[in-house]
């Protein structure tokens, strides 16, 4: 006699949907659209494919800006995760988005630039941006 341990939507109840839905972090679901929509753009910008680079039309999201909503996504997807670890790496995320944020308004202020908006990597597409690659001050001061 074969048993089959085959689980099919169908099998599954709305009890044990509402069980599952509870023992998953809310911040870990919305963590994880995050980091996939920042991931989506980071490939954009490394595959040059232009239609993966804005979320709107004739809006860019710039790599900085991507590689730091990646980061606060991963910090946040954590929040599911039991460790010791946990806490370290959303510290650590949030250190680096911070840092990354200041660096670019150290640019603006200082009116000069130290090459940590990958202009290189931002020539190839055309927008509004004075500054290929650089986040706006709003935006970094957010």
């Amino acid at each position: 006699m074969q048993v089959s341990h085959r689980v099919v939507m169908a099998d599954i109840g709305p009890r044990a949907l509402v069980s599952l839905w509870k023992r998953i972090a809310p911040a870990s679901v919305l963590g994880a659209a995050v980091a996939l929509t920042a991931a989506i753009v980071v490939v954009g910008w490394l595959s040059r494919e232009a239609d993966l680079v804005g979320l709107l039309p004739g809006a860019t999201m710039v790599l900085n800006i991507a590689l730091c909503f990646l980061l606060v996504g991963l910090a946040l997807i954590g929040d599911g995760f039991e460790s010791a670890w946990r806490s370290r790496g959303r510290t650590a995320a949030g250190a680096l988005v911070a840092a990354i944020a200041g660096l670019v308004l150290a640019e603006y202020l200082f009116g000069h630039g130290i090459g940590i908006d990958w202009p290189e990597q931002h020539r190839w597409i055309a927008d509004n941006n004075p500054f290929p690659g650089r986040m706006s001050p709003p935006t970094a001061f957010a």
